[in-house]
């Protein structure tokens, strides 16, 4: 994928009548690499949650993971309200698009505020 957008070059630097865009390219079909150390300290997910949020942004359903990781529909569902809990999103689709939007500067920025100044989880 290919993207050819616009910006104001006077807010870069370019002086006011210089022509600006930015260019961005991406692959659709590539799978997000989810920086698991740093989500796992961050958010002080457990292993278990971690496996989840992995399995669910490549693809696969709560219950296909259940099956896979032998354990019970339940269980998976217990996993994954307190991922969505210590991230402070509230569907799964929220925490699915946060993630692959852009791991590096979206899933941070946005997260970020669920997480107290001193590490602690900050209620919503």
């Amino acid at each position: 994928m290919l993207l050819i957008a616009p910006v104001r070059a006077a807010s870069l630097g370019f002086g006011l009548m210089q022509p600006a865009a930015v260019i961005l390219f991406a692959d659709p079909h590539a799978q997000a690499k989810v920086p698991e150390q740093r989500m796992r300290e961050t958010f002080r997910l457990t292993p278990a949650e971690m496996r989840l949020l992995v399995a669910l942004l490549n693809g696969q359903k709560l219950a296909e993971y259940a099956n896979v990781a032998s354990i019970t529909y339940g269980t998976a569902r217990l996993h994954l309200k307190r991922l969505l809990q210590k991230t402070g999103c509230h569907r799964q689709v929220d925490l699915i698009r946060a993630a692959t939007q852009n791991p590096t500067d979206r899933i941070w920025g946005i997260f970020n505020e669920s997480i107290g100044s001193d590490g602690s989880n900050a209620t919503r």
